[in-house]
């Protein structure tokens, strides 16, 4: 059993209409790639101009859908949180171009069929990763992990152990607003809580269901975490 999942597989709640503001915490929320079918055609009234043109300069479609649903998705729930309407949301960019706005935190990722969004009162960043078997991660072992993870790599199930410490170090990168870094073996991520940079954040690892894996990491105080199918 890997250590760092903290139960076998996430339990999705169903929004069925609840006011979210009434939760505290941090929020993550899951939609499928193939459900775009049922939002598609309001995409054209809250997808901004920006997003439109990128979302035409994807060469895979299955990209152009995921890109087109994500941002949809986000815009609703920014709007929930926020007030301000879907196609009114506007985004500051920080020095890494990742995008904000105002009095709320939030970040996306997207693996094969699976879309998961972080709403969150402070800093977050989430990473899902679609367990392939075709994938050979060992080429990545010596320049991305400690010793320390190594070692825990190659004992037990070494590509759920792999991915579960990949998504750990992706969403502590997309939390702090840095991206991709150069020297991925220096940073630990086999404990609970991580610093880094100069900020302090906490680790969550879970499996999405059998096909996937996820890993959350926040700074927010209130470290209740709600999940919900979107």
């Amino acid at each position: 059993m890997n250590p760092l999942v903290s139960a076998p597989y996430i339990k999705w709640n169903a929004l069925d209409g609840r006011d979210l503001t009434d939760y505290k915490g941090v929020h993550v929320f899951k939609v499928l790639v193939s459900d775009d079918v049922n939002y598609s055609h309001l995409y054209a009234d809250v997808l901004s101009t920006d997003e439109e043109k990128k979302a035409l300069r994807f060469k895979r479609e299955d990209d152009c859908r995921s890109y087109r649903l994500r941002k949809y998705v986000l815009r609703q729930l920014l709007s929930v949180f926020t007030g301000v309407n879907a196609s009114a949301i506007t985004y500051r960019y920080g020095e890494h171009k990742k995008p904000a706005v105002e009095g709320i935190a939030f970040n996306s990722s997207h693996s094969g069929n699976c879309i998961l969004i972080a709403i969150a009162p402070a800093d977050v960043g989430i990473d899902v990763e679609h367990i392939r078997q075709d994938f050979d991660f060992d080429v990545l072992i010596d320049t991305c992990f400690t010793p320390e993870e190594q070692a825990f790599i190659n004992q037990g199930e070494r590509r759920n152990n792999f991915f579960s410490l990949w998504t750990r170090k992706e969403a502590i990168l997309k939390a702090n607003g840095t991206g991709l870094i150069t020297h991925l073996n220096e940073l630990n991520c086999l404990n609970m809580e991580v610093t880094f940079k100069g900020q302090h954040y906490i680790l969550t690892t879970k499996n999405v269901d059998e096909q996937y894996t996820m890993s959350l990491a926040t700074n927010a105080a209130e470290m209740q975490i709600n999940y919900w199918n979107y």
